[in-house]
């Protein structure tokens, strides 16, 4: 019989244990960066606090695996790309090896997945679907950078963003790069943990139709080394967060483990997509 009790998914705790270790060694380097420099700006604040949450969620994998092992990777990697932006290059260093840690154990799941289909505590997912789950993971991810430089990365970073707007003509700049990243850090945040996924894709769909507009690269032809971009990429990024909306996520997923938690309400399973 098929196990789906996705909170039971089987964890390495010889991985769980050396991310533990190299998240707390990034943060004890954070920790003394920040007395050497303290904290002056908003860019440092959300820096040690997103690395405190990485390890935070790095031990809740224990009780349960999927749900916490896509909210660490979400806070690490969003760790990770502050610290670039302070310019803490061996913080950076530390966090690009628990990255590959997290490459491995994400593959090893993977495997143990697909080929031990007969044993308890896995999701019997296909590899087509472990890919998809690859896919949304990177596609959220791949947000990061820019709702970092939007709301956390301090006013000097924000400013760049603020002036694009201004040379685009859009009314009141400084506020719509800041809703713009409130719907980018939001969208990554649903798209890669798979929380309210359809809505998410749907949403993310729009806003890239709509920067799209804004940035005139509809006007720039096709192909997205075109001076000032073409639509080639706004368009592709628009259609994949699209798809899914056609189904949502898959067991691997908040809204998954949600669902087999919980009775919910009809509208609020179409907003995620039905997996029970």
């Amino acid at each position: 019989m098929i196990n789906k009790s996705i909170a039971k998914l089987k964890l390495n705790k010889t991985f769980n244990g050396l991310i533990i270790i190299i998240n707390v060694v990034a943060f004890i380097s954070i920790a003394f960066f920040e007395y050497l420099k303290p904290l002056t700006t908003e860019a440092d604040t959300f820096l040690v606090l997103f690395s405190l949450t990485a390890i935070f969620f790095t031990i809740c994998e224990r009780k349960n695996y999927p749900v916490f092992f896509l909210l660490s990777t979400f806070a690490m990697i969003t760790s990770w790309r502050l610290a670039a932006l302070a310019n803490y290059a061996w913080v950076t260093y530390v966090y690009l090896l628990a990255m590959i840690l997290i490459v491995c154990q994400f593959i090893q799941t993977v495997w143990l997945d697909v080929h031990t289909r007969y044993q308890k505590n896995q999701l019997h997912l296909s590899i087509f679907e472990w890919q998809l789950v690859f896919i949304r993971i990177y596609l959220g991810c791949d947000l990061i950078p820019h709702f970092c430089e939007k709301l956390f990365a301090g006013s000097i970073v924000r400013t760049i963003d603020v002036n694009y707007f201004t040379s685009i003509h859009s009314p009141s700049p400084f506020y719509f790069v800041l809703l713009a990243g409130l719907i980018e850090f939001s969208g990554a945040l649903a798209i890669s943990c798979g929380f309210m996924t359809r809505l998410a894709g749907i949403g993310l769909f729009v806003y890239f139709l709509v920067a799209a507009m804004m940035g005139h690269h509809f006007s720039n032809g096709f192909i997205w080394a075109n001076p000032n971009g073409g639509w080639e990429y706004p368009l592709l990024c628009a259609l994949l967060f699209l798809s899914f909306a056609i189904k949502g996520a898959n067991l691997f997923s908040v809204d998954a483990n949600l669902q087999q938690r919980y009775k919910l309400p009809n509208w609020l399973l179409a907003l995620m997509g039905k997996h029970y």
